[in-house]
């Protein structure tokens, strides 16, 4: 059975983060992309410094997209970009003021706020989980289909992988189905969100319990509401026990998730998750 952590800035968190701070730039040339590394190299150090090799992997990718043919200058932490007077400094230039002042109006902002941004883009980034289409129309999602950084396991709770399973222990005192949920919550990719938004969908957990236990599951929108938990009997057969919901339509779609609490009656059970199905009407 392999333990899992969970790390506060996985690797696809930190790609996922550069890549949208790299979009919002007004144009990508090598000075505005330095401005994101250097700060993103700075935070990493400071949050998670095991996180650096693969931040410079991910530094020499998107390098390899943005300049093709060679970087315009290189792009190592030594050659990171100096502080905002400089740069404000070298991008004055006659006949191309306005523009160029804009630019360095951006690069301030980075400069000063990037920080914030980037600890709430690595809180809130989320990468997304496989998925397979079932005959009657509905998803299945399998233990295996949800990578690390889209499961969240609050204090009080546990998982680890155990073949081709997740085995869920704990329980969390008043655990919210609001947001993420208070429970070992997955997060469902966005095709998924888009094509339940509006429909009665009916979440079928499917997995099992050394024991005759009980769990409860909770459906939440992050936005528009949740089902509320639901207390739902299993045993040691995988027949999978469900419960409906009527889903609000999205306003911004800003993710589902479904929450699971594997002992809510503190039991000390243990429940070995297989797969989540979705089937709506």
């Amino acid at each position: 059975m392999e333990t899992m952590d969970f790390p506060r800035t996985p690797d696809s968190v930190i790609r996922t983060s550069i890549e949208a701070a790299l979009r919002r730039l007004p144009d990508q040339g090598a000075a505005n992309r330095h401005a994101i590394y250097a700060r993103a190299r700075k935070t990493i150090a400071e949050k998670s410094p095991e996180h650096l090799p693969v931040l410079e992997e991910i530094i020499a990718d998107f390098e390899r997209e943005y300049a093709p043919e060679g970087p315009e200058e290189p792009a190592g932490p030594e050659h990171d970009v100096p502080e905002p007077k400089r740069l404000r400094r070298r991008w004055r230039k006659p006949g191309v003021a306005s523009v160029l002042f804009a630019g360095a109006a951006v690069i301030l902002v980075l400069a000063t706020g990037v920080t914030a941004w980037w600890l709430y883009q690595a809180e809130n980034a989320i990468p997304q989980a496989s998925f397979a289409s079932t005959p009657e129309g509905g998803y299945v999602l399998t233990a295996q289909d949800f990578p690390q950084a889209t499961m969240f396991v609050p204090e009080g709770l546990s998982v680890s992988r155990e073949d081709a399973a997740l085995r869920l222990s704990g329980n969390f005192e008043g655990a919210s189905p609001a947001g993420r949920t208070g429970g070992v919550s997955f997060a469902l990719p966005e095709e998924i969100e888009r094509q339940v938004s509006g429909k009665t969908a009916t979440i079928i957990i499917v997995g099992t319990s050394e024991k005759q236990a009980a769990i409860s599951a909770a459906y939440s929108t992050n936005e528009v509401g949740n089902s509320g938990w639901h207390r739902l009997d299993v045993g040691r057969d995988a027949d999978g026990v469900s419960f409906t919901y009527q889903i609000p339509p999205a306003a911004n779609y800003q993710g589902d998730f479904i929450g699971i609490l594997p002992d809510p009656e503190r039991t000390g059970n243990t429940f070995l998750l297989e797969a989540i199905r979705l089937e709506f009407e």
